[in-house]
């Protein structure tokens, strides 16, 4: 019996794509948000910034954590799950955590809760508090250079950097007075004790941190990085002055980073402040979005060509419209199968922004609604579903006074909300991968969702990963792609659900699951189409069949065979690597390949660019 919801390699498949592959589909009606005005977590005052989604009592249900930066505590909010929040002001998380910018949340220790550190402005040691796992947490004094080390802190990220199953960490640094003289830190996790990375540019390099975004920009299964730079004070001086380029560093292994010097993300200079990651235009890659803090200023949004270069895209209102904008969070807030942004404003007369995703690389500005019209002065929007209803709710900080929440109503779309484990990989699954494919409005939809919470510029969203189907009616397949090079895949999945995933689990289950056989021969498009170094090929059987696949040039010549055995009855996906018979690469253009099965021939058309 075929391996339903088996496909396991060792090595991650590194997928490319230098233009734009959008999958068109109906635009539902966006869906409406409604301020929430009671409960302590929307009436506390405090000098908030940061903010994070986190179940750090692992019930189920998503809590708030919010950074003060004056004299008040950090905020601790407990969700009671009927959409009201309680404020805990016991633990030591929310009442030893004054002049608080940022935090960041991972299971350092793998034990199974996650933990958090808490950065401190005012050149004070950063906390370190480990979670008991009962929803208490313990100070710790003993880890290293990690709690030693004075800094005066920005923001912070979990990563595991080497992919050796354990959580480092990676802090900006800001320093108080001009010139700017201080430096980012990272320090490696050793067994719990970290130890501080002195060597290379990424810890080196004088800069103006102020947000940064991890993620596998090309495709090499390690997470690099962009750190946004900024002038910080207000008002501006003359922008023109305090322009700086932003930083983007590739991660070469071993704690090894090379700084990137071509190209627009490092090249274009700005005040930035709030960078975002996310695959916008579901080709496979994940984007980049900087929000830049100065009312002269315009955005910036990069689509990654598919090898961790980009192209900065210069038309649309996303990337026009002057404002002093601050963080930037993509979500697809309307469930429809593309992300959507919202974008901050730090201005006592100006709203936030939330642009809707139009599926073929255009944004509508959304301009009703309570979301995108109060008025304040507002730091990180973070997305997650607190009330568990199927959609994304977004927490909004505000520097002064009461910060803001905002639930989603809903608009009757489906989705899936996913949550990985890890067990050779990191616990957190920091740095996973999880793509799905759905047929959404009529259309086979890949879409790409990477486990990096923590983003732009003190914002922490969930750990889950969300994703939008619309009026697709099942899940026809999910791969998860750990960061220990593990991949496996799940097959024919139920939508409207939260789904649990453990590293390893789906490759012990064999022959007992059951996979629903395909009612006829079927070949499918390859994903991704663009593609530079790799492409899947998907087939179905309704029955076991002697099959071919062949790939063939313009000319119809015989290019490579890829397949010519006898197949079981089931799905089948084989690879494509842009080699000839001969092993040796080929060039850039527009191949076929042809699918042979029974009575029955089949033949796409593919695009491959170099």
């Amino acid at each position: 019996m075929i391996k339903s919801l088996l496909l396991i390699r060792q090595h991650l498949l590194s997928i490319t794509i230098l233009t734009l592959a959008f999958a068109q589909m109906t635009i539902a009606d966006p869906p409406n948000f409604t301020r929430i005005t009671t409960g302590p977590q929307v009436n506390d005052e405090g000098a908030s910034w940061g903010v994070s989604w986190i179940d750090y009592d692992n019930d189920g249900w998503l809590d708030i954590y919010v950074g003060n930066s004056g004299v008040e505590n950090n905020f601790l909010y407990h969700n009671n799950g009927d959409g009201t929040f309680t404020r805990i002001t016991t633990e030591p998380i929310a009442h030893d955590s004054s002049r608080s910018y940022s935090h960041a949340w991972g299971d350092f220790d793998n034990d199974g809760d996650e933990d958090v550190y808490v950065g401190r402005h005012n050149n004070c040691s950063n906390y370190l508090f480990t979670n008991n796992g009962d929803g208490s947490f313990t100070k710790i004094d003993t880890a290293g250079d990690l709690t030693i080390d004075p800094a005066c802190s920005n923001t912070h990220a979990w990563i595991d950097v080497d992919n050796d199953g354990d959580l480092d960490l990676y802090s900006q640094t800001e320093s108080l007075d001009l010139p700017w003289s201080d430096v980012n830190v990272m320090y490696r996790n050793d067994d719990g004790i970290f130890v501080r990375i002195t060597t290379g540019e990424i810890v080196n390099e004088v800069n103006n941190a102020h947000g940064m975004a991890w993620s596998d920009y090309d495709n090499d299964g390690d997470m690099d990085l962009l750190v946004a730079n900024a002038f910080f004070d207000w008002p501006l001086p003359d922008p023109a002055d305090y322009m700086y380029k932003n930083c983007y560093y590739r991660n070469d292994g071993d704690f090894s980073f090379t700084k990137i010097l071509t190209g627009p993300v490092a090249n274009d200079s700005s005040i930035s402040y709030g960078p975002s990651v996310g695959d916008y235009d579901n080709d496979g890659d994940q984007d980049l979005y900087v929000a830049n803090g100065a009312m002269e200023l315009v955005n910036f949004l990069y689509n990654n060509n598919g090898d961790g270069s980009f192209t900065r895209i210069t038309t649309g209102e996303m990337v026009t419209e002057a404002a002093s904008t601050y963080c930037s969070s993509w979500a697809d807030y309307d469930n429809d199968g593309d992300l959507d942004m919202y974008v901050t404003t730090w201005a006592d007369n100006l709203s936030n922004r939330l642009y809707e995703n139009n599926g073929d690389g255009t944004f509508t500005r959304i301009t009703t609604g309570s979301l995108v019209n109060d008025l304040s002065c507002n730091f990180g929007p973070a997305w997650g579903d607190y009330d568990r209803d199927g959609d994304l709710d977004v927490f909004v900080t505000k520097y002064e006074n009461d910060n803001r929440l905002y639930r989603n109503d809903g608009n009757g779309n489906n989705w899936l909300n996913v949550r990985c484990i890890g067990t050779v990989s990191n616990a957190s699954a920091i740095g996973t991968k999880v793509r799905l494919k759905a047929t959404i409005f009529g259309n086979p939809v890949w879409q790409l969702r990477e486990i990096t919470p923590a983003a732009s510029y003190c914002v922490h969203h969930a750990f889950n990963a969300h994703f939008g189907l619309g009026d697709a009616a099942i899940i026809d397949s999910i791969i998860v792609q750990w960061p220990g090079g593990l991949e496996e895949t799940l097959l024919s999945v139920s939508i409207n659900q939260y789904l649990s995933i453990t590293e390893g689990e789906y490759s012990e289950v064999l022959d007992d699951m059951v996979n629903p056989l395909p009612d006829e021969y079927n070949l499918s498009m390859n994903y991704p189409n663009p593609f530079n170094s790799g492409t899947l090929i998907e087939f179905g059987l309704p029955r076991q069949s002697q099959v071919t696949v062949t790939v063939y040039n313009l000319l119809g010549q015989n290019i490579r065979p890829l397949l010519d055995q006898d197949e079981s009855a089931g799905n089948h996906t084989i690879i494509w690597d842009g080699k000839d018979a001969s092993g040796e690469p080929v060039a850039s253009g527009v191949y076929f390949y042809r699918f042979e099965a029974g009575d029955h021939s089949e033949t796409r058309k593919m695009l491959l660019l170099r």
